[in-house]
């Protein structure tokens, strides 16, 4: 399974997952703004219970102006870096030493923006996204906190589908 692969799969099961969680009804989009993905649930007949039952879940939720906000958590970090447990490039083989180390809420924060860079690629380029993710690893290897070897990891995805993507318009030409 190759980093891209294996980020979109998650994400997807992430959608499926949260979705199932919302009263019926309620949309589920990828957010622009705030964490991961946002929902009309606060709106709906029930909707006030989703966000307790998005944290009991392993998810980060947030409401605000009637909306859900909805993120990874450190469940969905877990089961990220449970895929690799070899790196599959030397900045994540050089953050695997804090694999598996709790994420504050900074490094899910870089984690939810790096599956919305891949869900929505027009949001920012793999570059930004590295400085994001080196800086946060400079904090970390420093703190000792965790997280950013999963976000090491969807970096590598984004670098993955950014080649792919080239490869298929050189292709075409």
């Amino acid at each position: 399974m190759t980093p891209a692969s294996a980020a979109a799969e998650l994400a997807g099961s992430m959608r499926l997952e949260l979705a199932g969680l919302l009263p019926a009804g309620s949309f589920l989009r990828v957010s622009r703004e705030e964490l991961l993905f946002v929902s009309d649930a606060p709106r709906r007949v029930g909707g006030d219970v989703s966000a307790g039952r998005a944290r009991r879940a392993g998810y980060r939720a947030l409401t605000r102006e009637a909306l859900l906000y909805l993120g990874p958590g450190a469940a969905v970090l877990s089961r990220l870096e449970e895929l690799f447990p070899l790196a599959p490039d030397e900045l994540s083989a050089s953050l695997l030493p804090l694999r598996g180390r709790p994420a504050d809420e900074r490094a899910l924060d870089v984690l939810a923006l790096g599956f919305r860079r891949l869900l929505l690629p027009r949001q920012g380029t793999p570059e930004d996204y590295d400085r994001q993710v080196r800086r946060l690893a400079a904090l970390q290897m420093r703190s000792g906190g965790g997280g950013c070897y999963g976000c090491a990891l969807l970096l590598a995805a984004l670098y993955e589908t950014k080649d792919r993507s080239k490869q298929e318009r050189s292709s075409m030409k």
